[in-house]
């Protein structure tokens, strides 16, 4: 059956760009530009402004042919990597076969934003094929090519979700480093709790590559939005970390300690830090201590005083409660749970904040 589009094209340019704007669905998009030419013209933009590649055959060769399509490839944005379930049984012939697609990015000219959305949990079969190590060759088969960039500095987000912490894992060489020249937004997952990682593989990760990487000085000219996460308590230092347009800061799992300079980091972006996210974050409690040296009600009420500039904030303890975590020989425990006069002071620090940005969206309107 023909469908008729005469009536849709009767509307001026600018309200078709409006409906389409408004939440079409993409596949929707994908039947409009099947209709005729001027609306092919008119959806094209928003169809594939985001793209995304799974790890199969038929998606790696799709997105390399975008990648190459003259008339599309001028309109994306955004690429999305994301490994789905049917990985667990993938052969090296298809790892290749992505391999091959990826580096067709070059020919983006306007590419904005790169997305890598690993399996967290890939099986134990997986491991005898490809193994998470094949995370890293991913990774490395963009950055290979990020000197042939058509817009490197175009570049401003890079997200990396659920990197596994094994032999030949996502490692951060020259050329990888290379995408960082103009990034303002980095969001970094860590899973350590994985029968893939090894025992302290996690730690160590955070500590030999996380830890270098923060310290790009192309990150500390540009960066607005850092979001690092893990699923097991990390020490990571912060203290010689400044990042003088930060405006939006999400940790989770990330211990607080005078050693590390958690806190401290957070108040030398007081005048600039907007959204802050701390979920299941704990305060170290050192070896031979029988309590906190720094307690998280003293911070809030801190935080209360110096963060001018929030306007929002998000703090969650973890599943079970703990905020404070021992700090022994064989590593970090869980071992106190805030007080009552604690959770006073994360909720004035937290009604301070909302009437903060209560305030500062009616001054916008």
């Amino acid at each position: 059956m023909r469908v008729s589009t005469t009536g849709i094209l009767k509307l001026p340019v600018e309200t078709i760009e409006q409906i389409i704007e408004c939440g079409v669905e993409v596949h929707d998009l994908y039947a409009l530009r099947a209709t005729c030419k001027p609306l092919c013209a008119l959806v094209t933009p928003g169809a594939f402004h985001s793209i995304q590649m799974i790890n199969t055959v038929n998606s790696s060769l799709a997105f390399a042919k975008m990648c190459r399509c003259q008339t599309i490839a001028p309109h994306i944005r955004e690429v999305r990597f994301v490994e789905t379930s049917e990985a667990s049984y993938i052969t090296w012939s298809v790892v290749k076969t992505i391999l091959s697609a990826l580096p067709w990015i070059r020919l983006l000219p306007c590419l904005q934003a790169l997305t890598f959305v690993f399996d967290p949990f890939p099986s134990l079969a997986n491991r005898t094929m490809t193994g998470p190590g094949h995370q890293g060759s991913i990774v490395q088969a963009i950055s290979d090519v990020s000197h042939l960039l058509k817009s490197p500095r175009a570049l401003k987000s890079l997200t990396l979700e659920n990197v596994i912490p094994y032999a030949g894992a996502v490692s951060f060489s020259p050329s990888f480093y290379a995408l960082f020249e103009s990034i303002t937004t980095f969001r970094f997952s860590c899973v350590s709790e994985n029968p893939h990682s090894g025992r302290g593989a996690g730690l160590s990760y955070w500590s030999r590559y996380i830890g270098n990487l923060l310290h790009l000085p192309a990150l500390a000219r540009n960066l607005t939005s850092l979001s690092l996460s893990s699923d097991r308590d990390i020490p990571l230092s912060f203290r010689d970390l400044t990042y003088p347009h930060l405006s939006s800061l999400a940790l989770e799992s990330i211990l607080f300690a005078p050693s590390f300079g958690t806190e401290d980091f957070i108040l030398r972006h007081s005048s600039t830090l907007k959204h802050l996210e701390l979920l299941s974050c704990k305060i170290v409690i050192p070896e031979g201590d029988t309590v906190p040296r720094r307690a998280w009600g003293d911070m809030w009420d801190g935080f209360s005083v110096d963060m001018t500039a929030l306007t929002s904030v998000q703090v969650q303890a973890s599943v079970v409660g703990f905020t404070y975590s021992r700090l022994v020989a064989s590593g970090y425990i869980d071992q106190m749970i805030a007080g009552s006069e604690e959770e006073q002071a994360l909720s004035r620090f937290e009604a301070i904040v909302r009437g903060r940005g209560q305030s500062s969206s009616r001054c916008s309107q």
